[in-house]
Parts: structure tokens; C-alpha cells; sequence
């Protein structure tokens, strides 16, 4: 080996030569490996460049950034001893603590040491001192010339300072000074020379993102109605609580979520979200929450979560959690609508507020009276099973219904009424106001007419001169008949002369949940005419109703028989009082045996003349 070629400091591999026969000639010379290798203490002609990654990236605040140190130089470099000394703004960045105060996570897989003496952070007042000092006891170890070698790495939270897009004075920077250094020792224990990034790393904030959408509240006015959002990371229970998203949205309320205002035709907007994955709940009070998940909120970016038609916010919650286990006091509204609420409703049905029963709570259209729109409310949502709908308040359905009140039986101080509604076009819910003199009349008995169609919720309220009688139904049907009896009464005269009744107002609820007045009929206390309705529902299965008019007394039969003209079996038999009648048959005949699938006939007879005969069509 030439003594005169400079070499780098390093081990190197050394080999003879020789020949038997005393020429010299590298040619012709055996080449034998010398055992062990060379140490040469010469001059490092290295150089080390360090810098972070990533730099000049984008950030959201409450990001969690692993940063690698990179080191590399342009030759193979031997290295002894890595030191590093760090400044990381800590008004921007928490530095994580890898364990017992170090900040530093080595990189086995590419440069290590046999001993980590420091591996520290200090807070020296705005800035977090990271500083580590690695010692190589391999004489193997080098920082490879092909590229960029990861000899350690630290990890920072982002913090929420700054403003805008960018940080202010958020460099990480390295240091070297006489105190703190970044920096090799070669294997002489000679510094390298190093370059240093400056800055080191330099991050930009990524604005938080926005949330918008509009909001449909049920039978409410949706502009100006305050709602409470709920956002929650996916899959938890408990809203953010990021100080700058609740200083932009006005702060928390006491469950951690925020509220706001709708605006036109519900809109809203929500700012100042860390981005990440979120659920977001909808609340209303005295509604049913509706809850989105798998929201993305993105930086710059708008979001928009639309909570509208089958996602709307639904009325009727009011009742149903006993908030301090004290039975006497009032129940709280517990996200469902059931019974309970429909109790509730009807009993400050009527009501306006200061009134004995005022309940502010079931006046969910917010007109300072609890009636049919709100009953309606409450028995529709009362059974969610997911079908479309929804409605506001608006008085167009049924516009063209007539309401009469008809005297149907009379026996001694006993008479039964009934309220009836012709060209009717769909109904879910009624209110029938009376003029009713308690001193005059007693209430035997009534019957709801809904009930005979559908399941529904019916109540009547008695005063001293009045009376009310409600139903609707429960859940989203509806009835859908031309004709029907709303409600059917007896009353018992407590004195000789008793004052006349009448209807004050029918209030009806259609299947939209538009609501209307029907129009009110010139009352007839006995009908003018036989007459023979056409049954409801037709084609029916399992029930059907059939009513008739009686102007006087007579010997009745009403009958159904089969397209042979055989008698199937008899509804209505005997000697009957003037009045109107509803007859029901159930499919069976005279046997009790269910009758086949097809057409039937249905007969009035009075006095052996026949009044009228009429089809309909029994399905299985």
C-alpha cells in the first residue's frame, strides 16, 4: 500500500503477494488475504447533513407527528459518537415523552449505539430542549453515502395556537453551540463537519373544518329555532371540547354540546371543527334526537350533514324518565314517544298557559294551545316504524267536510248520538268540541268511530256546559273513506226538559297531518229518509261496516246473501226505533264458518219492502 495516498480514517482489508520465482509483477503475483484488518487514524473527509422530515407539511391541530432525524453524508462515514440538541416551540407543540423523560425513540434498524447516555427534554420556557447524545461501541456502524439514514425520531402534539393558516414563529430548529450540539465524532474522535437545515422544520396549521346543513323540525316553524349539536369523536359519548371550536360556536352548554340558530328553512352552520371522523347528534327539545355517523370533517373544507324528510326531527317526546325517582314530581322526555307522552298530551289537552293543566311541553307547535295538531303529533310518533312523511301545519285537507250531529236511538230518558262526516278525504286524528249541559245530561257511555279501523288513542274531557271528544291513531295510518261516525254517545236526561246539544267545532287531522275544520251540518234529530250506506272499507277483510237510516220505527232486516241469492246470515233482526244504525259483519255466516273469497249482496228490508241492496267484495 502507498504510504503517500491520502486515506480516510477507517478499517481496511490488507493483502500480500508473492512468487516462487524472485520477479515482481502484480500480474503474475498470488494475492493471499492477511488475517484481521487495518485500523488507518487518518483525516475524516466526511461531511454530515442533518434535517427533520416531515417539513413544511400541513397540519390539523391535535395531529400527533412522528418526526425523524435524518442524517447523511456524501462518502461512508464511520461515527463514533451522534449528538443532537433540538428546540420545539412549546407555545405550538407538546413533545410526547417516549418514557421516564425521553423524548428520543432510536432507530435500531438503521443507526444505533451500545449506550444512550442523555436522552432529555427541559422546558426552558417557550421552548422544549430536546437533547441526545448515542455512543457507538460497533465499529461497523456508518451512515450510508447512498441516501438519507433515520438515526432517531421524536414525536409532537399540535398545538392550537396561531392564527390563520399559517404558525407564527413555529420553527423546530437544531442547535450548535459550545453547550448544546448536533453533530458526529469520527472514529478518531475527531468532529465532522455537519450542515444543518435551518429550519429544521417548519409546519403549516390546516384551517379547521365546517359543518353546515339545514334542519327540519316536525310542526314547528324551522327559522329562529334553537337546536343543540352534539359532536363526538366516532364511536364516543363525549362532545369535543377544543377550546377554539367552543369559543366559535359560543360555548358549551352543560352536556358539551353547543347551540345553535336556525336560520332560513333550518339552515346552520357549525365552525372552527378539529378535523377528524365524528358522530354528530341533532337535539331538539321535546323531539326525537336524530344522530349521523361517520361524519368527515376536513380542513378548508365544508361539511354538510342535512337532518330533512325520513331524517327529520320528530315531535312527541315529553314524558316517560322519572329524573329523580320521585314518582310525584314530573317525568322527563326520554328519546321515544309512547304512551306515556300520549297521556301527557291529553291531559293538557284544552289547555293554554296559565291554565290548571297548561303543559308548555305538549304545545309543540308553539301556539300557546294544546289541541288536535298537537295530539296528532304525539299518536303519530307514538309507533316509528320509518315510513316517509313529514308535515307542517297547514289548514288545506278536508276543506270540504260536513260535520252533523244525528239523533240514532231514542229509548225513554236514553238518547244516542252520533257525529258524522260526509265527503271526507283521509283522517288520523279529531277533536269534537260540544255543548253539553252537565245539569241537563249525563255521559253513559261513548265510542270512539276510529277504533273500528285502526288502533288509536281516544279521551273526552267533560265540563260544566261542554265537552270534548279525541282520538287519533296510532302510528302513520290513516283513514280513507268518503263518509264515516266519528263518535257515538249515549246520554241520559237527568231533568224533564233537558237542554238541545250541538257540536261547537270538529277539528280533523288528515293522513299529511294537515289539519282542517269540517264544516258545520244543519242537524237533524231523526233521519228524513230509509236510506242504505255502501259498506266501509270495500273489499274488506276480516270486517266491514254497514249503516243505515230509520225515519220511523219499523220491523227490520238487513241481511247478506251469496250471488245465488242464498241467505248467508243476518246482521240486523226486530222491531227498530227511528234513528241511525251501523251494522258490522266479520265474514262468518250464520254457522260461525268464514265465507270463501268473492262478491256478496247486502239487503235492507223494513216492514218486508226492500229498501236498498248494495255489493261488496270479501277478500282472503
Amino acid at each position: 500500500m502507498a504510504p503517500a495516498l491520502a486515506r480516510p480514517s477507517g478499517f481496511y482489508d490488507v493483502y500480500y503477494f508473492y512468487k516462487d520465482d524472485a520477479t515482481v509483477g502484480f500480474a503474475a503475483e498470488i494475492a493471499i488475504p492477511a488475517d484481521g484488518v487495518l485500523r488507518f487514524l487518518g483525516t475524516s473527509e466526511s461531511a454530515t447533513n442533518f434535517r427533520l422530515t416531515p417539513n413544511k407539511s400541513t397540519l390539523s391541530k391535535g395531529d400527533t407527528v412522528t418526526v425523524l432525524v435524518q442524517a447523511e453524508s456524501p462518502s461512508t462515514a464511520f461515527v463514533s459518537v451522534l449528538a443532537l440538541a433540538i428546540d420545539v416551540p412549546s407555545t405550538y407543540y407538546t413533545v410526547i415523552d417516549q418514557g421516564s423523560g425521553a423524548p428520543f425513540i432510536g432507530e435500531s434498524s438503521n443507526f444505533t449505539g451500545s449506550s444512550i447516555p442523555i436522552n432529555s427534554m427541559t422546558d426552558a420556557g417557550g421552548y422544549w430542549q430536546l437533547d441526545y447524545v448515542e455512543i457507538d461501541g460497533s465499529p461497523d456502524e456508518s451512515l450510508n453515502g447512498a441516501g438519507p439514514v433515520t438515526v432517531a425520531s421524536f414525536q409532537v402534539i399540535v398545538g392550537s395556537s396561531g392564527s390563520g393558516t399559517e404558525f407564527i414563529d413555529n420553527e423546530i430548529v437544531f442547535v450548535n453551540t459550545a453547550t448544546r450540539t448536533t453533530g458526529t465524532v469520527d472514529l478518531n474522535g475527531n468532529p465532522e463537519v455537519v450542515t444543518l437545515a435551518d429550519p429544521a422544520a417548519n409546519f403549516m396549521l390546516a384551517p379547521p373544518g365546517t359543518m353546515d346543513g339545514q334542519v327540519e323540525l316536525e310542526i314547528l316553524n324551522d327559522e329562529g329555532q334553537s337546536v343543540d349539536v352534539h359532536i363526538m369523536p366516532r364511536g364516543s359519548y363525549t362532545p369535543i371540547s377544543d377550546a377554539d371550536f367552543l369559543a366559535a360556536n359560543g360555548g358549551a352548554n352543560s352536556d358539551g354540546s353547543i347551540s345553535v340558530t336556525l336560520g332560513i328553512d333550518g339552515a346552520y352552520e357549525v365552525t372552527s371543527i378539529p378535523t377528524g371522523d365524528y358522530d354528530v347528534i341533532m337535539h331538539k327539545a321535546y323531539h326525537l334526537d336524530q344522530l349521523e355517523t361517520d361524519v368527515e370533517i376536513r380542513p378548508v373544507t365544508t361539511t354538510t350533514v342535512d337532518f330533512q324528510a325520513s331524517n327529520m326531527l320528530l315531535a312527541g317526546d315529553i314524558a316517560g324518565w322519572d329524573h329523580d325517582t320521585d314518582a310525584s314530581t314530573d317525568s322527563q322526555p326520554d328519546n321515544q314517544v309512547n304512551t306515556d307522552d300520549v297521556t301527557a298530551v291529553s291531559d293538557a289537552f284544552g289547555s293554554v298557559p296559565g291554565g290548571a293543566t297548561w303543559n308548555a311541553a305538549a304545545d309543540f307547535n308553539a301556539d300557546n294551545y294544546v289541541y288536535i295538531s298537537d295530539y296528532n303529533v304525539v299518536t303519530t310518533n307514538s309507533v316509528t316504524n320509518g315510513e316517509g312523511l313529514l308535515f307542517k301545519g297547514t289548514y288545506d285537507a278536508n276543506r270540504n267536510v260536513q260535520a252533523e250531529l244525528l239523533a240514532m236511538d231514542q229509548s225513554g230518558d236514553e238518547v244516542t248520538y252520533a257525529v258524522q262526516l260526509v265527503n271526507l278525504s283521509s283522517l288520523h286524528a279529531y277533536a269534537v268540541e260540544m255543548e253539553i249541559n252537565s245539569k241537563h245530561w249525563e255521559l253513559l257511555s261513548y265510542a270512539d268511530g276510529m277504533a273500528d279501523f285502526h288502533r288509536a288513542a281516544d279521551f273526552y274531557k267533560l265540563g260544566d256546559f261542554d265537552a270534548t271528544f279525541a282520538s287519533g291513531i296510532i302510528g302513520r295510518d290513516a283513514i280513507s273513506a268518503k263518509e264515516m261516525t266519528l263518535v257515538t254517545m249515549t246520554l241520559k236526561a237527568k231533568v224533564s226538559d233537558p237542554e238541545e246539544i250541538s257540536i261547537s267545532s270538529v277539528s280533523l287531522v288528515d293522513g299529511n297531518g294537515r289539519l282542517s275544520e269540517a264544516i258545520m251540518g244543519s242537524a237533524s234529530a231523526l233521519p228524513a229518509e230509509f236510506a242504505l250506506s255502501q259498506n266501509y272499507p270495500n273489499p274488506f277483510n276480516p270486517t266491514t261496516n254497514i249503516s243505515f237510516s230509520l225515519p220511523f220505527e219499523g220491523q227490520v232486516k238487513l241481511a247478506v246473501y251469496n250471488l245465488l241469492g242464498q241467505e248467508i246470515t243476518t246482521l240486523a233482526s226486530g222491531l227498530m226505533d227511528a234513528g241511525m244504525y251501523k251494522a258490522v259483519w266479520n265474514g262468518l255466516d250464520n254457522s260461525g264458518r268464514s265465507v270463501s273469497t268473492g262478491m256478496y249482496f247486502y239487503r235492507l228490508m223494513v216492514d218486508n219492502r226492500v229498501v236498498d241492496t248494495k255489493k261488496m267484495l270479501f277478500l282472503k
